[in-house]
């Protein structure tokens, strides 16, 4: 098989209910130059034979399969393995449209070399997520539309187009060691590393949301906050880049959305119930840098009545209080299950 334009890496791991409709659909692609790279992340039901099913029957399938590592193992195996010039991925879950990658492709059209991103729209349980405008922006343009739009809450990988070059020059990998939030940290890594964004007005992805969906839980402290530091890091070397670019209201939308996730961190310490006391808790808080408190009080400006008491909490360094709150809080949720 000659190099393909496109790899696309669809990382498995038991959806077996769901990976026929996912595959059919990227066999079904009017763009024909791809190979799918499907990663068998140690699947337990029949997800493996399923993927091995596929690339007897069509030659630009292969199957890879390794031993249970999560997500961002599986993607960095199909990244490893991939031989496309151009890369996108696919949820096992999910599935795409028939004009998906033609029209992630078509969105090169007019770029000056490869130091770009394709970024398409999707649907969301048939319910659109966001919808972009076809146009082409470089340096400070796409990183002020992407801050004031809101753009970074699509963080995955899905329905964009990146370049192998760029992914590789830059040793760009999906973080292993984070389980939350490790999508974005490889967005903003790319972001870093390119001039331009290109974005697409089609809308080719379509998620379906299923019973256990990560995006629906916070996780450990210590990974909530390896992720809260990196990605903080990553984004204000973005931001800091075009600084001369932004109004002081582009700099309240940055720290703002750096300050929820800094909340969020702060929330995880009640998921570790029942192994961590509420002492634990209320110790690992304290030790939180005091910077971090710092930027929090002076940056976050909350919304609703919540976010505005766990802010009065946190920055008068309440932080008893707000832990005794919070892991009732999250008592009465397990409660309603």
């Amino acid at each position: 098989m000659q190099t393909p334009k496109v790899s696309v890496i669809v990382p498995v791991y038991n959806v077996e209910p769901y990976l026929r409709r996912c595959l059919d659909s990227i066999l079904a692609q009017t763009f024909s130059d791809f190979e799918a790279v499907l990663v068998d992340d140690g699947s337990t039901d029949h997800s493996g034979a399923i993927c091995d099913e596929y690339a007897v029957r069509d030659a630009r399938f292969k199957t890879i399969h390794i031993p249970n590592g999560g997500v961002s193992s599986a993607r960095n195996m199909g990244l490893k393995q991939a031989k496309g010039m151009w890369v996108a991925f696919v949820d096992a879950d999910d599935c795409v449209s028939p004009d998906y990658l033609q029209h992630l492709y078509n969105g090169l059209a007019g770029a000056d070399d490869d130091s770009i991103l394709v970024w398409g729209s999707m649907l969301v349980n048939g319910v659109p997520k966001r919808h972009f405008h076809r146009k082409v922006m470089k340096d400070g343009e796409a990183a002020l539309h992407i801050m004031r739009n809101g753009v970074l809450a699509l963080s995955g990988p899905v329905s964009k187009l990146f370049s192998m070059r760029i992914i590789r020059e830059n040793g760009i990998l999906f973080p292993v060691n984070i389980k939350m939030g490790e999508d974005g940290i490889f967005l903003q890594h790319y972001l870093n590393a390119i001039e331009t964004v290109s974005f697409i007005s089609d809308v080719d992805y379509y998620v379906h949301d299923t019973p256990g969906s990560l995006s629906k839980h916070i996780n450990s402290f210590d990974s909530e906050w390896e992720c809260f530091v990196t990605w903080k890091h990553l984004i204000a070397e973005y931001v800091y880049k075009y600084k001369t670019q932004f109004t002081a209201h582009d700099e309240t939308i940055w720290n703002n959305r750096v300050g929820k996730s800094f909340i969020r961190c702060l929330f995880s310490v009640s998921q570790q119930q029942p192994q961590w006391s509420i002492i634990r808790q209320w110790n690992t808080l304290k030790e939180v840098p005091a910077q971090e408190y710092k930027e929090f009080k002076r940056y976050y400006r909350p919304k609703s009545f919540s976010e505005k008491v766990y802010k009065c909490l946190i920055d008068y360094h309440r932080l008893f209080l707000f832990v005794l709150i919070i892991n009732r809080r999250h008592l009465f949720r397990l409660c309603q299950k």
